[in-house]
């Protein structure tokens, strides 16, 4: 009955100090440690199988800074030496939260083996086992590690047991030529309470060398080491910066090989410097096994505004997509929340990062433009080229101009439009964002009599960074004109009214004229040279640099139209005529031979313009050399180009 009264004591006396834990002063420092099991390859006198005296108890697990469960965080090490050389096992163990409250200090056993089936109990009751072989062979070890329970003895306390670990005995040294060194985790907290730990290993080649590995940190106020465990210990006043841990095998014929591993020390997060517009990302680092229940981020102005900027999961990396120059000096953390799996959460929260954005000035103006006849529906499909243009249509030039880069040294801009003088436009035709602007002025084109240009002054970046410009205008009398490229030319200004940029518009724009005139100018080709004995051969046109037939359709009404070539006469050579036909070949191989009727070679429907011809090889009018007598000459003959347009 007694015995009940105090395991329901202790039951509960477990709980009520688990809401205390965080304020427990008594804690042992070991809450941060990393697990490593360092594992040499197997070497020949390694016996395969090895049973252990005590089943080996599983890796604690470890959230954060705290033990979830008891066992081994340091395993005893496989070992090499030689004769009467001594070498040292090392461990280091743990117990859980609910343990460490209530049971006293450890108390070691360790055991050993020489067949690995039988085992004794050495008898030492120490954290570490120093042994000195006095002859060749290997000998197999295993720890046990109790911590009894002060309050009630008759429970039992805790026990762990290690993994078995061999020192293998040679007849003399072998000397080690290289020394591969590695972390297991390359990042540790110095912002937090407690002090974060792992541990470094080395790996010598050959693996069996002989010698003992001394540890060495390289700046101690970052982080120190223990000279033969090998447990790497964070500061934990917030100091961060990079530590290397050498590690060093001596040799014994006096020689040292040395390997290295850089650790860096920090809150968490580093600092972030970008340009302007660019993008930015802190990134949670450390080793985690899994991710956190939840991560929520948050941001310090510079004002000293704090807000949550991301709590929508367990993001381990936030990232602005454009820096802001307006955001330069403001600051980041993250905190982590995790499950301890019995019930209750701990949190750790990063160090703040600062984000320094560096002002990028240079412009990023991008120019695109459109032109539109609301009088006559004639255009390509980016709007850039007007067809059927005529007297009285209303037109307007659209100009969109955006500055990309919020942090620009433009504070202003002047916009030129090359218009063609036909084009009527007065002050109240041009429109900035929607409000008709005087800032407009009219001068001669230098590369054009035909021309005009047309400039828009004070356009304002210095807040707005994006202008829409609507010139509308009327078509004056246009009969010397067939068409008008404009180009859209932008200056930008610095805040002391200096020219730091000019840039052209994306695309040129075009008006085409209507002069209501349909233009055939057509081409000469010819067919290579005939042999006398070339009876049946179909000869194609030796290729033309020019169209056979080039078309300007400036017609504004462009009704449907049939275009014919015509061959009124053979081809002769003086007063011979050459036995031959010229057969107009369609796509499908089909074909009709020229005569004076004419043969159709491109018809159009009712809105189409007529374009300029040009052939295939395999396409179009080829000669054919019908039977009968070839008698040399130069033969030519005249093709007439004819359209009928639908009435």
């Amino acid at each position: 009955m007694k015995r009940k009264i105090i395991i329901l004591f202790l039951i509960n006396l477990t709980l009520i100090i688990m809401t205390l834990f965080f304020n427990w002063p008594g804690i042992e420092n070991r809450f941060s440690t990393t697990v490593i099991s360092q594992v040499v390859p197997k070497q020949t006198m390694l016996k395969e199988k090895v049973i252990p005296k005590f089943k080996p108890t599983s890796d604690p697990i470890i959230l954060l800074f705290f033990w979830l469960t008891s066992g081994y965080n340091l395993q005893p090490d496989n070992q090499y030496t030689f004769v009467n050389n001594s070498k040292t096992l090392y461990t280091d163990s743990g117990r859980s939260v609910l343990e460490t409250l209530v049971t006293g200090k450890p108390h070691y056993t360790w055991y050993q083996s020489t067949d690995g089936l039988n085992w004794t109990d050495m008898k030492v009751d120490d954290i570490n086992l120093t042994v000195t072989p006095s002859s060749e062979g290997t000998v197999y070890y295993q720890q046990k590690t109790k911590w009894p329970n002060l309050i009630s003895p008759l429970i039992g306390g805790t026990t762990v047991y290690s993994k078995v670990a061999f020192v293998t005995t040679f007849p003399k040294a072998i000397d080690a030529k290289t020394l591969t060194v590695s972390a297991a985790s390359d990042y540790l907290y110095s912002n937090q309470s407690t002090v974060n730990t792992t541990f470094v290993k080395g790996i010598p080649d050959p693996v069996n060398a002989t010698g003992n590995i001394i540890w060495k940190s390289s700046d101690t106020s970052l982080a120190t080491v223990n000279s033969h465990t090998g447990v790497v210990s964070a500061n934990n006043s917030g100091k961060a910066g990079k530590v290397i841990i050498t590690g060093t095998m001596v040799n014994s014929n006096g020689t040292a090989i040395s390997g290295d591993v850089r650790i860096k020390i920090g809150g968490g997060l580093d600092d972030v410097k970008v340009d302007s517009g660019k993008t930015a990302e802190f990134k949670i680092q450390g080793h985690f096994d899994q991710k956190p229940t939840s991560v929520v981020w948050y941001k310090v102005s510079t004002d000293g505004g704090e807000k949550v900027i991301d709590n929508s999961g367990s993001n381990m990396s936030y990232t602005i997509s454009q820096a802001a120059y307006v955001d330069n000096g403001s600051k980041y953390y993250a905190v982590m929340t995790i499950d301890n799996g019995n019930g209750t959460t701990s949190e750790i929260k990063t160090n703040q990062a600062t984000l320094t954005v560096i002002r990028n000035t240079t412009p990023d103006v991008k120019i695109t433009n459109m032109v539109f006849n609301h009088s006559h529906d004639d255009h390509n499909e980016t709007n850039t080229v007007l067809n059927g243009v005529s007297k009285d249509n209303k037109l307007t030039y659209q100009l969109n101009i955006s500055d990309e880069n919020a942090d620009s040294a433009v504070v202003s801009g002047v916009v030129g439009l090359k218009i063609p003088k036909t084009v009527e436009i007065t002050a109240n035709d041009v429109q900035l964002d929607g409000q008709s602007t005087v800032n407009v002025s009219e001068i001669s084109d230098p590369d054009n009599d035909q021309g005009a240009i047309l400039i828009i002054n004070k356009l304002d970046f210095s807040k707005v960074k994006s202008h829409l410009l609507m010139i509308n205008g009327t078509v004056g009398t246009s009969d010397n004109v067939l068409s008008h490229t404009s180009t859209v030319e932008f200056l930008g200004l610095d805040s002391k009214n200096n020219y730091i940029l000019q840039m052209n518009g994306q695309t040129t724009m075009t008006l085409n004229f209507a002069n209501k005139l349909l233009t055939l100018k057509a081409h000469d080709w010819q067919y290579p040279t005939i042999n006398t004995n070339g009876r049946g051969q179909l000869l194609s046109r030796i290729k033309m640099t020019d169209n056979a037939l080039d078309v300007s359709d400036n017609r504004v009404e462009k009704k449907a139209a049939k275009l014919y070539i015509i061959q009124k006469e053979p081809l002769k050579s003086s007063s011979t005529t050459l036995n031959s036909e010229i057969r107009y070949y369609q796509t499908d191989g089909n074909y009709m031979i020229l005569d004076d009727k004419g043969t159709l070679v491109e018809e159009t429907n009712n809105g189409e313009s007529l374009k300029s011809i040009s052939w295939i090889p395999k396409e179009g009018p080829l000669l054919h050399i019908d039977e009968g007598p070839i008698v040399p000459g130069n033969y030519s003959t005249k093709l007439e180009w004819s359209v009928v347009q639908s009435v």
